[in-house]
C-alpha cells in the first residue's frame, strides 16, 4: 500500500491499525534507516509524532522495538518499531520522524487509514461476531439422513441408558414451551423421560399445554409445585423423582438439536467411566443462530473462572445423589456450583463437540443480558471459593469487574510461599529495569548473553538443575517483570495438581500482546491473539482469566523444579521452539499448560526486535519440533477446535 511521500532517509513500513475498547486506535509501524552513530541508544520517548485531520494532535509515540539487521546484510539497517494511540475519529494522518540526524515524514489518507483498520479487524474477527455463522451452522448441522440412521442404530443397542431431562417451568411462554418439549421428545436417541417441574400452576394456559403433552407422550412426567421455590429447589424437585441413569439439566425456553442425546449415549458406549457430559452451544435470536460457543474440552481451571460448561449439563445419577444438597443461596449459579462439586469426585468427562444446544435470547434470560440476574454474581463467586477450599487451594475469589459471571483466583496472604528461583537468560542490569518482585526468598540467577541461543538455553538448563528451589521462574531475556505480583499470580496456578507449566502474557510497550498461548496449526505453533490491545478481554475472556492451552511462548514460565527435571529440562536443540517443546513434553506426560493473562511481563524493545529480525524458528528447528511433537502441526487442539481458522483469533475457518 502506498503511504505518502518517501522521506529523506527514513522509510516507513509494516503499518498496522488496532482498534481498542476505549474508542481509540493504536497505530504501529516500522521506521528504518542506515545508522550513522548520531541516533544513540533506544530513545526513552518515541521519535515519531502523529497529527491528524489537518493539524489536530500531535500524539506522542512509544518505541516497541529497536534492532539492527544481523550480519551479512548490507547496508545494515536499524529498525525502530513505533506505536501511537489515536482518536477513533482520526481520518488523515501526518507522520513526522526525527532521531539524531535522521528525518522522515509520510501521510496516510482517509482511505488508506480505513483500509488498515479493516484489515486487522477482519483478521481478528472471532466466530462469535461473524455474520456468516447462521448460514455456516445450517450447512454443517447433522443432515436428516444421518438423523434417520441414528434412530435406526440406537434402537439395536443392547445397553441403552435412560436420560432424565429436568426442566423447571416458570411462567414459560407457551410457544417457547412447545419448541422446548418438541426438541426433547424428538431426540434420535429415544430412551428418555422429560420431567417438567411446574412452579406456576396458576398459569392456566401453560398448565393446559403441560397436561396435553403428558397425555400425548408417556415419557413426559410432571411435578406440580404449590409455589415457586427458586430455581435451585425447583430443579431439586425434578431430580428427586428422576429415574434415569443420567440427569440432564435443561432451560424451559431453549432448544436442543435432535442428536444431542445420541452423542452422549454413543460416548458412553466407548467409555463407561464417563460421569459428566456437556456440548457446544449457540444463541437463537429472532430465528437466527448467533454467537456460537465452541467450548474447550474439560478444563478444571477454566471452570473455576466461569461456568463455561453451561447448558445441557448431564451427570450420572449415582454421582448426583452423592453431592451435597443444593441451597437457594446458589440461585443463578446452581449449575456452576453443581459442576464444581461434581468435578471434585468424578472420573471421566465427555465434551460433545458440535453445536447441539440453542440458548434462546429473550428479555428475561441471561442470553440477552449477562446482567439480567445480578444475584447470581455473588452466588458464583461463593461457589468457586467453597470449591477451592474443599480441594485445599489457599486462595480466594474475586469478580472480574468488566465481565459478569467471570472470576479470578487470588493467592491468600497467609498461604505458604515456597522458594522460587528466577532464571533470567540475560544480564542483571537488564533485569533491574523491570518491576521488583517481593517474593520471600526469591533466588535470582542471570545467565548472561554470551554465545548464541543454544548456549544461553544450555546455561539456563544448568541453572535450573543446580537450584535447590521448589519452583523455577524461567524468563528468556526478551521481557521484564511487568508487575510486583507476577510470582504470586503464576504460583497460584503452577502449584495446582496436574499443572505442568504456567505462563504469563507478554505485552509490548503499547500494551499489545506479543507472547502467551500457542495453538497447533498445520504450519506449526502460532501465538493466540497477537497484537490484542490491553483492556480487550476477547470474546471468551481468555485475555483476562487463566485457561489451559496447548503450549506457551518462553518470555515467562513457572513450573516446579521437580517437574522440570522429570521432563528432562530445557532441550537446547529446539532452539527458538524451546518453550513449545517443553510444554509439549508436559502435555505428553499428562500435565496441563496454563496461560495466566492476569500475570504480565513487558517485552523490551531489544527483545521484540530480536524476535522480529533473527530469533524466529528456522526450517531445521521446525523439522525438529514436528518430528518430536507432530500434534503441534495437526491444526486441532482440546482448547482450539478444528472449526477455527489458523490465524489464532478464534475465527470461522472450517
Amino acid at each position: 500500500m502506498g503511504c505518502g511521500p518517501v522521506p529523506s532517509d527514513v522509510s516507513f513500513s509494516d503499518y498496522r491499525v488496532i482498534a481498542t475498547v476505549f474508542n481509540t486506535d493504536i497505530l504501529q509501524l516500522r521506521a528504518s534507516f542506515v545508522p550513522d552513530g548520531t541516533e544513540g541508544e533506544t530513545p526513552c520517548e518515541g521519535p515519531l509524532s502523529v497529527s491528524w485531520n489537518g493539524g489536530e494532535g500531535p500524539a506522542p509515540s512509544v518505541v516497541i522495538g529497536d534492532g539492527t539487521d544481523s550480519k551479512g546484510t548490507l547496508p545494515r539497517m536499524r529498525h525502530l518499531w513505533l506505536s501511537a494511540e489515536l482518536p477513533r475519529e482520526a481520518r488523515e494522518l501526518e507522520l513526522s520522524f526525527a532521531l539524531g540526524e535522521h528525518r522522515g515524514s509520510a501521510g496516510l489518507a482517509q482511505g488508506q487509514l480505513d483500509a488498515l483498520r479493516d484489515e486487522f479487524a477482519r483478521e481478528r474477527l472471532p466466530i462469535e461476531a461473524n455474520d456468516g455463522y447462521d448460514a455456516w451452522f445450517r450447512t454443517h448441522r447433522t443432515p436428516q439422513a444421518t438423523l434417520d440412521e441414528q434412530r435406526r442404530v440406537q434402537a439395536g443397542w443392547p445397553e441403552r441408558p435412560l436420560f432424565s431431562v429436568i426442566v423447571p417451568l416458570y411462567h414459560t411462554p407457551v410457544d417457547f414451551f412447545v419448541d422446548m418439549a418438541d426438541s426433547v421428545l424428538g431426540q434420535t436417541y429415544d430412551r428418555l423421560e422429560l420431567v417438567l417441574v411446574n412452579s406456576t400452576p396458576g398459569d392456566a394456559e401453560l398448565a393446559r399445554k403441560v397436561a396435553e403433552y403428558q397425555e400425548r407422550d408417556g415419557r413426559v412426567r410432571v411435578v406440580e409445585l404449590e409455589r415457586n421455590l427458586g430455581i435451585t429447589l425447583n430443579t431439586a424437585a425434578g431430580t428427586d423423582v428422576a429415574r434415569g441413569d443420567f440427569v440432564c439439566f435443561f432451560d424451559h425456553d431453549d432448544i436442543l438439536e435432535p442428536d444431542v442425546l445420541f452423542s452422549y449415549a454413543r460416548a458412553l458406549r466407548d467409555d463407561d467411566q464417563i460421569d459428566l457430559m456437556y456440548c457446544d452451544e449457540d444463541k437463537l435470536e429472532g430465528g437466527r443462530y448467533v454467537f456460537p460457543s465452541f467450548k474447550p474440552d474439560f478444563s478444571q481451571l477454566l471452570l473455576e473462572t466461569n461456568n463455561y460448561v453451561c447448558h445441557m449439563l448431564t451427570i450420572r445419577r449415582s454421582l448426583l445423589e452423592s453431592l451435597p444438597e443444593g441451597s437457594s443461596k446458589y440461585d443463578g449459579a446452581q449449575d456452576h456450583r453443581m459442576t464444581l462439586v461434581a468435578s471434585e469426585r468424578l472420573r471421566h468427562v465427555h465434551h460433545a463437540r458440535g453445536i447441539l444446544y440453542h440458548w434462546r435470547v429473550n428479555a428475561t434470560s441471561t442470553a440477552g443480558n449477562s446482567q439480567a440476574k445480578p444475584e447470581s454474581l455473588e452466588a458464583g463467586r461463593v461457589a468457586i471459593e467453597e470449591h477451592l477450599h474443599a480441594i485445599g487451594v489457599p486462595a480466594h475469589v474475586e469478580n472480574v469487574p468488566t465481565m459478569a459471571h467471570c472470576y479470578v483466583t487470588i493467592l491468600d496472604e497467609d498461604a505458604p510461599r515456597p522458594k522460587v528461583s528466577l532464571v533470567f537468560m540475560g544480564d542483571s542490569d537488564e533485569l533491574a529495569r523491570g518491576e521488583e518482585l517481593p517474593w520471600p526468598g526469591l533466588e535470582v540467577v542471570c545467565t548472561g548473553r554470551l554465545g548464541g541461543l543454544v548456549e544461553r538455553l544450555e546455561a539456563a538448563d544448568a541453572a535450573c538443575h543446580a537450584t535447590d528451589a521448589d519452583y523455577v521462574l524461567l524468563m528468556d531475556g526478551s521481557a521484564l517483570p511487568g508487575e510486583a505480583n507476577l510470582v504470586s499470580k503464576l504460583f497460584v496456578l503452577a502449584m495446582r495438581e496436574g499443572v505442568g507449566v504456567a505462563g504469563a502474557k507478554a505485552r509490548l510497550a503499547d500494551g499489545t500482546k506479543w507472547g502467551g498461548a500457542l495453538i497447533p496449526t498445520t504450519s506449526g505453533p502460532r501465538l493466540v491473539d497477537r497484537y490484542f490491545p490491553e483492556g480487550d478481554h476477547q470474546a471468551r475472556g481468555y485475555e483476562v482469566f487463566p485457561h489451559e492451552v496447548s503450549a506457551l511462548t518462553g518470555q515467562c514460565l513457572m513450573l516446579s523444579a521437580s517437574t522440570l527435571r522429570e521432563l528432562g529440562g530445557i532441550d537446547a536443540r529446539a532452539g527458538a521452539w524451546w518453550s513449545a517443546d517443553l510444554c509439549a513434553r508436559a502435555r505428553e506426560a499428562g500435565l496441563s499448560c496454563v496461560e495466566a493473562p492476569m500475570a504480565a511481563v513487558r517485552v523490551t524493545p531489544r527483545g521484540y526486535a530480536r524476535e522480529r529480525l533473527c530469533m524466529r524458528p528456522d526450517a531445521a528447528e521446525d523439522a525438529w519440533l514436528m518430528e518430536r511433537h507432530p500434534w503441534l502441526y495437526d491444526g486441532d487442539s482440546p482448547y482450539y477446535q478444528h472449526v477455527y481458522d489458523d490465524r489464532g483469533y478464534y475465527g470461522l475457518g472450517r
